[in-house]
């Protein structure tokens, strides 16, 4: 009898834990877009209070999301699909409610302080070799991605993190390893907002404010299109902009109180991976949690 009833427990509380680990933790298989290497990756993801979660009074706010912590959030661009069936993205966010971000020549800046970014980040490079050495030489052993050959085996577009590059900057061989960026106010036509009034790239990018639930925003038709989106799509407001006025819901208006707040992300692979960079902000109510390993 006392067996069985020990059995009982132990059973019983096992099943507590599974029913606890499911309620605030999740795995979920990704597109890995964060890292260059492509393919699937599984992350244990911690929830966090979102849309549409039933038992949103157990987990925790997204407040609890601090800068450089990795979160799985659903797909923005898509707004024909429900919520919970679509596609799940893992990014790394930058930018929290409130904050002003701006990039500079691949430097992220929070508030005009440049943001320490002490985790693994990946970059393209230009690898000049003298002819004499082999290319494949260089990149054995070493984690390289994205390889464009664009003189045979003299010149290379590469991405790595800064380490590699360091280490092959001492190779034999090597005439010249250099980080490529992008002209301010060049190939601007796919970066936020696709706008004539916004000439961003992925390597000069803002200033803008993330937008924070209870803050007001000047608008007119030149900023307009920064805010489309989350007017519309996240907010549900019908918005009409031309050269003269703006209109929410035919009421010509010069501000917008933002209802929700919003968060700003990139990828770890930044000249490669797609972001807030290229798709906005990220609704907080769109963010189910943050990855925890």
């Amino acid at each position: 009898m006392y067996k069985m009833k020990r059995k009982r427990i132990i059973l019983t509380l096992i099943a507590v834990f599974i029913i606890l680990f499911f309620a605030f933790l999740t795995p979920i298989s990704v597109k890995n877009h964060n890292h260059p290497k492509q393919g699937k990756k599984t992350f244990l993801v911690k929830k966090l209070k979102g849309k549409f979660r039933t038992y949103n009074f157990i987990l925790p706010s997204v407040k609890k999301i601090k800068h450089g912590d990795l979160i799985a959030f659903y797909d923005t661009q898509t707004s024909d699909t429900k919520l919970s069936k679509r596609e799940v993205l893992v990014r790394r966010v930058v930018a929290l409610p409130g904050d002003i971000i701006k990039i500079d020549n691949k430097k992220v800046y929070i508030n005009d302080k440049q943001l320490p970014e002490n985790y693994e980040l990946f970059f393209e490079y230009r690898l000049s070799l003298d002819g004499e050495v082999e290319a494949e030489n260089i990149f054995k052993g070493r984690e390289i991605y994205h390889i464009k050959e664009i003189q045979e085996n003299r010149a290379f577009n590469i991405t790595c993190n800064n380490q590699t590059a360091s280490e092959i900057a001492q190779q034999n061989g090597v005439v010249n390893i250099r980080l490529l960026s992008t002209a301010k106010g060049k190939d601007t036509n796919t970066y936020f907002p696709k706008d004539q009034y916004f000439l961003w790239n992925k390597d000069y990018f803002g200033p803008i404010a993330v937008p924070r639930a209870e803050v007001t925003i000047m608008l007119n038709f030149r900023n307009a299109a920064a805010y489309k989106q989350l007017i519309e799509v996240f907010e549900g407001h019908k918005m009409f902009v031309s050269q003269t006025e703006v209109k929410i819901e035919n009421n010509k208006i010069n501000e917008y109180r933002c209802e929700g707040n919003y968060y700003f992300v990139m990828s770890d692979d930044r000249d490669y991976g797609e972001d807030s960079r290229h798709f906005g902000f990220v609704p907080a109510n769109y963010i189910i949690g943050k990855v925890v390993w």
